[in-house]
């Protein structure tokens, strides 16, 4: 365990395809994903911290993505996050997001299913 920043703290699982930080508070942000899969569905909880954001960056180069589920936990997905995933066709995100970027899906121009308030066109 290292300190990242003043309450953050990073953690890789060795049970889990993520790498994530925890706060002070208990709760973690996703910041990394280790897999090459093309359907993904985020966990609500890994080693018993509750997911409640999806960092910048965490999808990077996961560009072979077709599908991803967050779970209602989450409330914050980074900037860009899968900005010009082509493959991406369904995305399904809680309405417990109150933080998400206008550009967080742009450029996905496979995506034909959306779930969210923030998404539907």
């Amino acid at each position: 365990m290292r300190k990242l920043e003043p309450n953050y703290y990073t953690y890789i699982s060795t049970n889990s395809d993520f790498t994530y930080n925890v706060s002070e508070n208990g709760t973690a942000k996703i910041t990394g994903y280790t897999e090459i899969d093309t359907e993904v569905e985020i966990p609500a909880e890994i080693n018993g911290y509750v997911i409640s954001a999806i960092g910048n960056n965490t999808f990077f180069n996961c560009i072979s993505l077709t599908s991803i589920t967050i779970p209602d936990s989450v409330t914050s997905i980074g900037t860009s996050e899968f900005t010009l995933y082509q493959d991406l066709i369904s995305v399904i995100v809680p309405d417990t997001i109150t933080l998400i970027n206008d550009s967080t899906f742009s450029g996905c121009s496979s995506l034909t299913s959306k779930k969210n308030k923030f998404l539907l066109n």
